[in-house]
């Protein structure tokens, strides 16, 4: 977790810096508002401990406004000897407020408060992220799974399908069928009228299946 201390003072910038760092969280010190600004362009903070009385060009709420307005979740620790000074609508500019002198244990305890909220907030932001995540691979698998679908469904039932293939191959196996049954009828003709006229009917025969060659060796294969 990223610190930010803004006081004037020289020892108290110090003494936080240290005990803050102590409990594991970067800190960083500034002593002016300038100061606090570019730091905050190299550094995103979470929390912000802002003296409320820095120089006669600018206070601690002035550093509250411009920070908040670029990140409007930032944690604000207003620390000063002049509370009373603060009326209700700059008392709302910040999470907390502490008096001078600042009692260490509670300030980092509320702190410790906060980063507990914000790593239960983490966690269910995360829940929430991989959740989504899992929504989307079922819809993309769905949706893989429709389109496969679509096209197991033409292979067999399309225009071009496995069906309509074999639709049309019996077809025309039909229609072979028909011009072998129309063949031999008149095969049959022509062995009853051979046999009245007397010519033989092997001769007959012979002539009839050089005629039907094509159409009987396609429909063996078929």
């Amino acid at each position: 977790m990223n610190i930010l201390v803004l006081d004037d003072d020289d020892k108290v910038c110090q003494v936080m810096q240290l005990m803050l760092s102590g409990h594991g969280w970067h800190c960083s010190v500034a002593k002016t508002y300038d100061e606090a600004v570019n730091l905050t362009l190299i550094t995103k903070f979470d929390v912000a401990i802002i003296d409320l009385v820095l120089d006669e060009k600018h206070d601690g709420l002035d550093f509250i406004r411009y920070y908040r307005d670029k990140h409007p979740d930032i944690v604000v620790i207003i620390f000063t000897a002049y509370p009373y000074k603060l009326n209700y609508d700059d008392s709302k500019l910040a999470n907390k407020v502490f008096e001078k002198p600042l009692d260490h244990t509670e300030l980092i305890d509320w702190i410790k408060g906060k980063s507990m909220q914000g790593d239960m907030c983490f966690k269910h932001d995360n829940a929430l992220r991989v959740l989504k995540e899992d929504i989307k691979e079922i819809k993309d698998t769905v949706i893989r799974n429709a389109d496969r679908g679509q096209e197991m469904y033409n292979e067999l039932c399309g225009p071009d399908g496995f069906l309509m293939r074999n639709e049309k191959r019996m077809g025309a196996c039909e229609a072979d069928v028909k011009d072998v049954k129309k063949s031999h009828a008149v095969t049959i003709g022509i062995l009853k009228w051979a046999a009245l006229t007397g010519i033989p009917s092997v001769l007959l025969a012979f002539g009839w299946l050089l005629f039907n060659i094509d159409k009987i060796s396609k429909l063996m294969g078929d």
